[in-house]
């Protein structure tokens, strides 16, 4: 039966809900090896070629894995992943983490695989979830789920446990954004909610009517960027191959889901002047125009190559600028000697480089927004400084190129299973 529902109704959603809710019992229940077990089958079901054309699909399948997921919670939990299952001795006292309940979830739709991940976060704490997905997802979904269906092992009571037994007690739906009482509906059967979206999704579902014990995990809009020192800059120019491995793996942060995600980058922070930016960016430039021969862009929306024309205009008339892309709108770098300023991000593998007199002027600038800042810093000094500093500015990840898109934890600052569940303890 599917678990997947195009357009549901309020009608609908009751049924759902009251489903759902029948199943909380059962879900709580279960072993948390068990479901560890359980999301490691689907991974194998999905590292298959069937779902190579699933943006992301390779990430998802490591992220699935067992012992990711063991690690994952450990960290989550304190160290303490078997108080999903039992009481645990925690000095005087012990600790038990119990699953909240019904986690209602709103999903954003610039990653078509968002939906899954946010599920088993928490599903692997054994909540059961309605899970509102943006139309434009709702394909993939369906797929995805359906590979989950066929999944099953044995568990540690020697009983068939199914990927179709975990979605008993989960439901995925689309409803239009401007239904305010299919919204009020959802909320009010939450006894958690989670948020993925934009300022607008923000407002209106942190408005609605909800529970007084409902906890709310948001996940708001943000942005990311690169850093780049010196030695860094002239170790990619340079052409080595220690340079090229990290030109590679910078341009798969920017490919990957053509910077719709907000751990994408938009804007490089290159140290020192407007040539060595140009040299660095003509080495960025040339592996994307290889990588973009592999992986095609698949396509781009009227107003945002309308807005790539423009930028690539903009610069190529000044004589302070320069613009290295693709004959059509494939790729576009924008290099400037600009300074610390943030520009809007285009998305569409749009790349700023944007020469910087010191890695340490761009902190001023930094804001909570941004979520992810990929480092190529190779002063060890310097990235001892940096991290301290964009700390205290709100930053949440600070990573390897190549790593950006990692959907690891914490994720926006929050260990998230812990937010998942209800600490009790008895003494």
């Amino acid at each position: 039966m599917s678990r997947v529902h195009e357009r549901i109704d309020a009608a609908s959603l009751a049924a759902e809900a009251d489903r759902v809710t029948r199943a909380a019992g059962p879900a709580a229940a279960r072993r948390t090896d068990d479901l560890y077990r359980l999301f490691d089958a689907f991974a194998a079901k999905l590292a298959t070629p069937a779902f190579g054309d699933v943006e992301g699909i390779a990430f998802l399948v490591t992220w699935l894995r067992k012992k990711s997921l063991e690690s994952m919670v450990r960290a989550s939990l304190g160290g303490r992943a078997e108080a999903l299952d039992a009481f645990v001795a925690d000095g005087s006292q012990r600790l038990r983490a119990a699953p909240r309940g019904v986690v209602a979830q709103w999903i954003a739709g610039n990653i078509p695989t968002l939906a899954i991940f946010s599920f088993v976060l928490s599903a692997l704490v054994k909540n059961v979830n309605l899970v509102r997905v943006p139309k434009e997802s709702l394909a993939v979904v369906r797929r995805l789920l359906a590979a989950l269906e066929e999944s099953s092992i044995t568990d540690s009571a020697g009983a068939a446990l199914s990927g179709r037994d975990l979605l008993d007690g989960a439901s995925f739906f689309y409803f239009p954004g401007e239904d305010r009482a299919l919204h009020a509906a959802l909320s009010l059967r939450a006894d958690a909610r989670v948020v993925w979206g934009g300022q607008e999704t923000l407002a209106t579902v942190l408005a609605l009517p909800r529970h007084e014990h409902c906890e709310d995990i948001v996940f708001g809009p943000k942005f990311s960027l690169g850093l780049v020192d010196a030695a860094g800059r002239r170790r990619v120019a340079e052409g080595g191959e220690e340079g090229a491995a990290v030109a590679r793996s910078l341009v798969r942060d920017v490919l990957l889901f053509d910077q719709a995600a907000c751990s994408s980058p938009h804007i490089l922070y290159v140290e020192g002047a407007l040539d060595d930016a140009r040299a660095f960016a003509r080495r960025i430039a040339n592996e994307l125009a290889k990588q973009t021969k592999r992986a095609p862009k698949r396509a781009i929306a009227e107003g945002t190559a309308a807005a790539i024309l423009r930028l690539r205009t903009d610069y190529g008339l000044d004589e302070q600028r320069d613009v290295m892309a693709s004959s059509s709108v494939d790729y576009t770098v924008l290099v400037d000697a600009d300074g610390p300023v943030l520009s809007e991000g285009v998305q569409s593998r749009t790349l700023f480089v944007r020469a910087v007199a010191s890695l340490e002027d761009v902190v001023p600038i930094v804001t909570p927004q941004v979520q992810t800042i990929g480092m190529l810093v190779d002063d060890a000094a310097l990235a001892g400084t940096l991290a301290e500093a964009l700390a205290r500015k709100g930053v949440s990840r600070l990573v390897r190129f190549g790593l950006m898109n990692v959907y690891d934890q914490p994720w926006d600052g929050l260990f998230a299973c812990d937010r998942f569940v209800r600490w009790i303890s008895w003494t």
